[in-house]
């Protein structure tokens, strides 16, 4: 059985004394779980100097909030973009791009000579990148619950460009960040007037662990696409979109999209969800690159692909990967009661058999769910967490441990007063998985004591 979702339309409009603006991807999806909100529109000028340089200046804001029963976390964003385009020679140009928001900052730049295309990308983010028009709608949290920490990445890519204006391009990006591994995205991509398409794989230590897709083309003035992100363990998120441009605005559109996601370790079957969508733009229209109409519609595809690229691959690599090997396999559950349960249900028959405790950590994540550090191994009386390390850009939620078999020597089925006082000095809640088979919580602002529920023993 699949579980549904029906976003029903929403319109943003943005109003400015400015040479053109746009509200676009608009949408607002339900659930029984909760709720998503996205707005998102820009508003821009454009100016051509006298040196021949056309210059752009953006507003761009993406509102998106999600609430659910334990969640309310937002993901807005507020930008300014500025692109410069100027010709070299006769044969070459330059194509600059740069957008700065309070947690982003991305570069990019083209060059182009004759028929070859050269691009570079820089920037820095933190958790996700919220930017991107390629991954626009999928939840960065469906694989993982995120990592609140800063990342920086860096790629290149180069293209050739055909007489007809269409372009095959190459590239690579990475993005690293501080305790987590490297993540990589390499990619192979054409864009035309009527069909682009992109071929992505993504790697976190050098080991692939995701692949994307996408893939959009015109016919007459319906505009069809197809988008996947799917993950070595079988998580996925897949969009199939069309839409149809009407008279209501200029470039305006109508627009429809399913889409497919689920992730095995954290659910047992697929979430639908339906998206209606409209588009459109207002105010005086810019030449592109300064080329007349002719030229613009054949040149311009492969080179804005390019330019924009780099930050959307990174995007799909920090989709696909927190990073961090322990955090992307784990569980993600709403509740610290249940992180522990998972863990504890699961290593408390080997500690009684082994009768040597077992702990770790609770963690929060980014995104408000919960996961688990790997258990590490104590002896018959005592175990130190000391060196057990959470994940990058989470906070540690509580401690967790058991106390081996059934031992005379011990009150094996009741926290200790040495387990009271290390979770006073951590100052984070403690769970302990007792060798009768119970999970037991110390709450320490209050200092009760609950029994939770039972687990396997």
């Amino acid at each position: 059985m699949k579980k549904l979702k029906i976003a029903i339309t929403c319109i943003t409009i943005a109003i400015a004394p400015i040479s053109q603006a746009e509200w676009g991807s608009a949408n607002t999806k339900n659930a029984l779980t909760g709720s998503q909100l996205s707005q998102q529109y820009s508003a821009s000028s454009t100016r051509l100097s006298q040196s021949g340089h056309l210059q752009t200046l953006s507003y761009l804001q993406n509102d998106h909030q999600e609430v659910t029963d334990v969640l309310n976390r937002d993901q807005s964003y507020k930008g300014l973009k500025f692109t410069n385009s100027s010709d070299l020679t006769d044969s070459s140009f330059l194509y600059f791009s740069t957008e700065v928001s309070r947690n982003e900052q991305h570069l990019s730049t083209v060059i182009a000579s004759g028929n070859w295309r050269f691009g570079a990308s820089v920037g820095q983010g933190e958790n996700f990148v919220k930017t991107n028009n390629m991954f626009t709608g999928i939840d960065p949290y469906f694989v993982h619950g995120g990592s609140a920490v800063k990342f920086d990445y860096y790629g290149g890519n180069t293209g050739y460009q055909f007489n007809n204006g269409s372009t095959f391009y190459l590239g690579s990006a990475t993005v690293q960040a501080e305790r987590l591994e490297n993540r990589q995205a390499n990619y192979l991509g054409y864009a035309g007037k009527h069909l682009s398409a992109a071929l992505m794989n993504f790697q976190r230590g050098g080991e692939t662990i995701g692949k994307g897709i996408e893939i959009a083309t015109r016919l007459r003035n319906i505009d069809f696409g197809y988008r996947q992100l799917s993950r070595e363990n079988g998580a996925h998120s897949k969009t199939l979109s069309i839409s149809r441009a009407t008279s209501l605005a200029r470039a305006g559109k109508f627009g429809f999209a399913v889409e497919s996601v689920n992730n095995p370790l954290n659910r047992d079957e697929d979430e639908l969800a339906f998206m209606f969508t409209f588009s459109g733009e207002w105010g005086k229209p810019s030449p592109i690159f300064n080329l007349d109409e002719e030229e613009e519609e054949t040149a311009s595809p492969g080179i804005n692909k390019m330019a924009v690229i780099g930050a959307a691959v990174v995007a799909g690599a920090v989709i696909a990967s927190s990073g961090s090997d322990d955090k992307d396999e784990f569980v993600i559950v709403q509740g610290a009661d249940n992180a522990a349960f998972q863990v504890l249900n699961r290593i408390n028959p080997e500690s009684v058999r082994l009768n040597r405790e077992h702990g770790g950590w609770i963690y929060r994540n980014p995104n408000g769910t919960f996961g688990a550090t790997e258990p590490k191994l104590g002896n018959v009386a005592s175990i130190n967490l000391g060196d057990v390390e959470i994940p990058n850009g989470t906070r540690r939620a509580a401690s967790y441990h058991t106390h081996g078999g059934p031992d005379p020597r011990f009150d094996n089925e009741n926290f200790s007063p040495q387990d009271i006082r290390a979770d006073n000095f951590s100052g984070v809640d403690g769970y302990l998985g007792t060798p009768g088979g119970f999970m037991k919580h110390h709450d320490v602002e209050t200092g009760q004591i609950r029994t939770v529920r039972r687990i396997a023993n």
